[in-house]
């Protein structure tokens, strides 16, 4: 089943909100999206909590790889379903081929 990507980004604080991280996936007519306080310990871990609390509310699993937006606000988040070692000269492949 193919995923669609995941987006975050930091949302700052205004007058009745706090900073906070918000993650959004399409969805038809309304994007999926949850929002979480965000974290000043570390950026990455606040995307991160965010995109785990989405898929979470979305039934959504596998492992997740993240890249920088282009214009620096935020990352996307995509589902990896193959497998690319290629160390010992094999191609890439999808998770579970022999």
């Amino acid at each position: 089943m193919p995923y669609k990507a995941i987006v975050t980004r930091y949302a700052p604080a205004t007058n009745t909100r706090g900073a906070r991280i918000v993650a959004t996936a399409e969805g038809g007519n309304k994007p999926h999206r949850v929002s979480v306080p965000y974290d000043h310990s570390g950026e990455l871990s606040s995307h991160f909590i965010a995109v785990k609390e989405l898929c979470n509310k979305l039934n959504w699993g596998g492992e997740l790889v993240a890249g920088a937006m282009p214009d620096g606000n935020g990352y996307a988040w995509v589902f990896v379903d193959f497998v690319r070692d290629t160390r010992d000269g094999h191609t890439p492949k999808m998770r579970g081929e022999s």
